[in-house]
């Protein structure tokens, strides 16, 4: 007999997946916000060195650098003194800071304070050297005790260095009326020293020059004060020029202070039968009897 019927096809096909697995709901969410970045970052703990005329840095009469203390530097170069750090500036920055031991130890070289007593750019003479400096002098204690004399040029450029600071109990002049004396006068010989470029000069050149009494007769122990007593105002002279003018013969009208600056014609007009201008100008004709 023939074959049964052969088997039948299924009814249906095996139904594709009813859905594809579906994708997630939301995709995981990015953060909210990124991770921030660090707070700025701290800053160095060497600060820039203070400069002279900052004006957070104070002025103090007894801001001066350590003599006798010393600060440690490195491993290397060990401990060091104020006078070792004021002839090196490139060392001064790293050092001059204020949690390093040197910033105390050397308030001036540092600018921790500002002294009201400072040396002077001048140059001066010294042996065989004529340019020598206040700085070359400071960090040469033994050649100190020898150049720092009254009269000396460095007496007047390095007034620190040779400790010739008028204190606090030296006032600067004319605070006080003047004593008067019967010998305050100015020396007709000595000089004193002015600058570089002036050099020394004479106590009429100071006498005929307002604008520099005031700088180089700030105080009783400067050398133009010693020398010049009664123009930088001393004391005051119990014989005194007065203020007339007078007329002098084919030179018309001039005063007492023009006749002091001419000894030569003081020789011709101090003297004679007419008495006017000896009696307006009693100090400098020698009239004072």
């Amino acid at each position: 007999p023939s074959p049964v019927d052969p088997t039948p096809s299924p009814v249906d096909p095996t139904p594709s997946p009813v859905d594809p697995t579906p994708s997630p709901v939301n995709p995981t969410p990015v953060p909210i916000d990124p991770t921030p970045a660090p707070v700025p970052p701290t800053s160095s703990p060497t600060e820039p060195r203070r400069e002279r005329g900052d004006s957070v840095v104070p002025y103090r009469h007894d801001c001066d650098d350590s003599p006798d203390k010393k600060f440690r530097v490195n491993n290397h170069i060990g401990y060091q003194s104020c006078v070792w750090l004021k002839a090196r500036e490139e060392w001064q920055s790293a050092l001059c800071q204020p949690n390093h031991p040197a910033f105390t130890t050397c308030e001036e070289t540092c600018n921790a304070c500002r002294d009201t007593c400072e040396d002077t750019k001048r140059r001066f003479p010294v042996d065989d050297v004529k340019d020598r400096t206040c700085l070359w002098l400071s960090l040469r204690p033994k050649i100190q005790k020898r150049v720092c004399q009254a009269g000396n040029r460095a007496w007047e450029a390095c007034p620190e260095t040779c400790e010739n600071c008028p204190t606090e109990e030296d006032p600067p002049l004319r605070t006080s009326p003047l004593p008067k004396n019967e010998q305050c006068d100015d020396s007709q010989r000595e000089r004193f020293w002015v600058n570089d470029e002036l050099q020394a000069q004479p106590c009429v050149w100071l006498r005929a020059r307002p604008q520099w009494r005031e700088k180089l007769c700030a105080h009783k122990e400067s050398a133009a004060s010693q020398t010049c007593p009664e123009t930088c105002g001393v004391c005051q002279d119990t014989c005194e020029d007065g203020s007339e003018k007078f007329i002098v013969e084919g030179r018309g009208k001039h005063n007492c202070l023009w006749l002091s600056l001419r000894p030569d014609v003081q020789n011709r007009h101090c003297i004679g039968e007419d008495a006017t201008i000896r009696n307006i100008c009693r100090e400098t004709c020698n009239n004072c009897g």
